[in-house]
């Protein structure tokens, strides 16, 4: 991908340091404002990221500072046009979330081909591949032009345990091969897509889940979050679709003890069988309904969003949610006839989220990028969504295999 893409010239992988449905209106056009007096000031914001850029970089790594000036300045020159007058001024940002302590174990980590365990519990590791992840940014910013004119795209990576649940100083001190996921996020791949597509909106998930890591939000065992962690998430979309959460406080709590998941088949560590999980699923009281269809092509309707568990195997506790990795489903909510309809293009970590929107929108269409063999643009043009969600891993924009499954259905 084209360089001047990237806002921030940042590379994740280098080592760490320990340190409702409606667009909203348009503007109102304010006085004119000098355009030379704008477009300097561009020039000095692009300045400032690549020193800042350069400062991150790490001894060693250090480019000729006249020369980056001189990229700054070039890219300066191919940025959009400035607008003819002066933006709206923004609101006050909102205060940081509070950032509660991570976890930093007592034992070393033992290291396995795509996680660490610490204490009987996994975390998952990730790792950059700027090549993989500019093919994905491309990839998104594609999607969002196939898109029929009506429905907005809304993109959301969800970082691992690593990051979230452990303390910076416990990974660097341990020397934990795993690129930073904050950085690959929110200095890299988000702001190269804005830069590319102003069309998408990039909804962040990072702090609403470091600032809840205190709180059950990964499991223990296995790769996924758990439901509180998806709510969470939940509410950071409805924010940025301005929509209203609905509260937690509505959905009936079931839990479901003994749950050992993909990370002890993984690394067969002795303690996790001593420290399994516990599925929490929130269940709605709306009147919903599920119909999918199976990856051999049969055909199931009427089902509930959220199955019960009391019946299941521990091990297939993940699969009460959305009846699984389903490659098509449909969710419909009776109690709403306002039709509002909404797109997901998820993988396994949508399971727990999907459910949460059925709160929100009328119909609610899921499918399964990885076994999904239609058209997301068509599918968005016959159902009249008007949000369309891509929820996927961080694991995913760094996956040949998993952009290349994406590919096939943008």
């Amino acid at each position: 991908m084209d360089s001047k893409y990237v806002v921030r010239k940042i590379d994740p992988s280098t080592p760490r340091r320990v340190a409702p449905h409606r667009r909203p209106p348009k503007r109102r056009r304010r006085p004119e404002f000098p355009l030379w007096l704008l477009a300097a000031g561009a020039v000095v914001v692009i300045i400032v990221i690549v020193i800042v850029a350069v400062s991150l970089r790490g001894k060693g790594e250090e480019e000729d500072a006249s020369s980056l000036v001189s990229q700054a300045l070039s890219a300066a020159q191919h940025a959009p046009q400035l607008p003819d007058a002066a933006p709206e001024p923004t609101a006050e940002p909102e205060p940081a979330l509070p950032m509660p302590d991570q976890a930093y174990p007592e034992e070393e980590p033992q290291a396995f081909d795509s996680l660490i365990v610490a204490e009987g519990r996994g975390y998952g590791t990730y790792k950059f591949s700027e090549e993989d992840t500019n093919e994905y940014i491309q990839l998104v910013c594609g999607l969002a032009d196939s898109l029929p004119e009506e429905a907005s795209l809304y993109t959301m990576i969800v970082p691992t345990g690593l990051d979230v649940l452990l303390d910076e100083a416990y990974i660097t001190e341990h020397e934990i091969d795993s690129s930073d996921q904050r950085k690959a996020i929110e200095d890299y791949i988000y702001p190269s897509i804005r830069n590319l597509n102003g069309n998408v909106n990039t909804v962040s998930l990072f702090d609403p889940l470091r600032s809840r890591c205190d709180e059950y939000i990964y499991y223990k065992t296995d790769a996924s979050w758990t439901q509180l962690g998806a709510y969470y998430a939940y509410e950071a979309f409805c924010g940025a679709a301005g929509l209203q959460a609905a509260s937690l406080d509505g959905f009936e709590e079931k839990t479901y003890s003994g749950y050992l998941g993909g990370y002890y088949s993984l690394s067969n560590d002795v303690n996790m069988p001593y420290n399994t999980d516990t599925v929490t699923a929130y269940v709605s009281d709306s009147s919903t309904a599920l119909s999918f269809t199976t990856q051999d092509g049969s055909e199931q309707t009427n089902w509930p969003v959220i199955q019960d568990g009391s019946a299941y195997d521990p091990s297939y506790l993940s699969l009460i949610f959305l009846a699984g990795d389903q490659p098509y489903a449909e969710i419909t909510n009776h109690d709403l006839d306002d039709g509002s309809t909404c797109l997901v293009i998820k993988d396994s970590l949508g399971n727990v989220f999907v459910p949460f929107l059925a709160e929100n929108y009328q119909y609610v269409y899921v499918v399964d990028y990885r076994f999904y063999s239609g058209s997301v643009a068509s599918l968005a043009e016959e159902t009249g969504a008007t949000e369309v969600i891509l929820l996927n891993g961080i694991r995913a924009t760094s996956d040949p295999d998993s952009i290349e499954s994406l590919s096939d259905i943008c």
